[in-house]
């Protein structure tokens, strides 16, 4: 079961571009866009984006779990701005479990199929708030079917479909009807939450993951600034895709550094070492020259590989005592 997270951080704009976005809160007198970057538990960050700070983190979390097809994720965790009623329900829909971390559970609502003065008769402690409206999924089933099935073959963004669904002054049936969904989806999650103390220590190691993916995202970013200097939205995800493409170079290199560590260790040791080691260390960059050496003479920088790849893929860690 892969368990992957996605989260958004927000740059400056240094260039005018249709992009940008005010908010001074994150910018100040300036204008800018958010990153929208996706990291799975073995700390890969296989997906990334950039859109408007504007818009909500919600409508584009799909399309990165999409675009993701040779290892798909099986549990995906936001904090509160990815999440959405309309998320619970499309996620279910597509087979993953949708599990974020939601703040003030006290201000979310339940709901059930039945009245909630058939729970309250019942002698129920656990109230629900609120019934479901069966009759508004039942109506746009096929719609929903359609929807989902758009997604999947990625006929369509995510983003613009919800985007034209919720433009409505009054709210389109179809997007009604997947929030009622949504609703029954997120009650189910919301008890789970709240009862299981695994849960929410497993969503919050993953979120962890990508707070820590951001740290070394902002390492690698070239110059003081944290800022885009590219005005059109595809220099922009040229520029994303680089610094995704740093970031798992460096994660890669450590990962080999690492296990070639471990492996020429006796076999006594390598159990303690283990031990003692982060989880995050493979985004570790301290101990790494991120500006670069430039050699301008007639001999190879390095004179041999510095990987001996045949121990690394023959090694297998100690196992754990039972």
């Amino acid at each position: 079961m892969l368990h992957s997270s996605s989260d958004g951080q927000k740059y400056d704009l240094a260039v005018d571009s249709l992009a940008g976005s005010a908010s001074f809160k994150y910018f100040g007198n300036r204008r800018g866009l958010t990153a929208y970057s996706y990291v799975d538990e073995t700390l890969l960050v296989f997906d990334s984006t950039v859109f408007s700070a504007a818009d909500r983190e919600a409508t584009h979390l799909l399309e990165g779990l999409l675009r993701h097809a040779v290892r798909p994720t099986d549990v995906h965790s936001t904090d509160t701005h990815g999440y959405t009623e309309v998320i619970f329900a499309v996620t279910r829909m597509l087979g993953i479990a949708y599990e974020p971390r939601i703040r003030q559970l006290t201000n979310q609502q339940l709901y059930s199929w039945e009245p909630v003065a058939t729970h309250r008769q019942l002698g129920q402690t656990l109230l629900p708030d609120a019934r479901l409206d069966p009759e508004r999924i039942a109506r746009h089933w096929d719609e929903v079917l359609r929807l989902v099935v758009t997604l999947k073959l990625r006929h369509s963004e995510a983003s613009r479909l919800f985007g034209r669904l919720n433009s409505y002054a009054r709210q389109h049936p179809l997007y009604r009807a997947l929030k009622e969904l949504g609703r029954l989806v997120k009650t189910e999650f919301l008890l789970r939450y709240v009862d299981q103390v695994e849960l929410r220590q497993r969503i919050q190691k993953q979120l962890n993951k990508g707070e820590s993916a951001h740290r070394l995202a902002h390492a690698v970013w070239h110059g003081r600034n944290q800022e885009f200097h590219a005005a059109t939205r595809s220099e922009q995800l040229v520029a994303e895709t680089c610094k995704r493409l740093l970031m798992n170079a460096i994660i890669c290199w450590n990962y080999l550094h690492l296990s070639q560590h471990l492996a020429r260790l006796p076999p006594e040791q390598q159990a303690a070492t283990l031990a003692t080691l982060s989880p995050f260390a493979v985004l570790s960059y301290r101990h790494l020259n991120l500006h670069g050496e430039y050699d301008f003479s007639d001999h190879p920088l390095l004179a041999e590989a510095p990987f001996d790849m045949d121990l690394i893929a023959t090694w297998q860690p100690p196992s754990k005592p039972a």
